[in-house]
């Protein structure tokens, strides 16, 4: 009986042991995680930009928070032009691509404050 236990422990540890080699390499995982980081912050950016335009509709004596849009304006549209650099980058190095949703989510996310500059320039 016991003989049969340690068969089966022996027998686990080698089920346990096996390791699936990585779809990825480690650059390709670094340049996807930069990415997605690089969407987060734009996206940040923008959701500051519109909570500070908000604001400054009901409160527009508010300097700082004027200012405080301005920068976040500046800092996610240098954010975003980061994301759409990296993203034909992206596509050269990884075996599969991103998805397609977060792929259009983050286009849009990083055309977003150029978008706003450009209405900011011409409107």
């Amino acid at each position: 009986m016991a003989a049969k236990k340690k068969k089966h422990r022996k027998e686990h540890r080698k089920k346990r042991s096996l390791v699936v080699p990585p779809l990825e390499t480690r650059a390709s995982e670094a340049i996807t995680v930069a990415w997605t980081v690089t969407i987060t912050m734009t996206l940040l950016c923008d959701l500051v930009i519109i909570a500070a335009h908000f604001y400054l509709t009901t409160y527009p004596e508010a300097t700082q928070i004027e200012l405080l849009r301005g920068l976040m304006l500046l800092g996610g549209s240098l954010v975003g032009i980061m994301s759409l650099i990296i993203l034909p980058i992206l596509y050269r190095v990884r075996k599969f691509p991103p998805p397609r949703g977060l792929v259009i989510f983050g286009i849009c996310v990083a055309i977003a404050p150029l978008a706003a500059i450009l209405a900011r320039t011409f409107g």
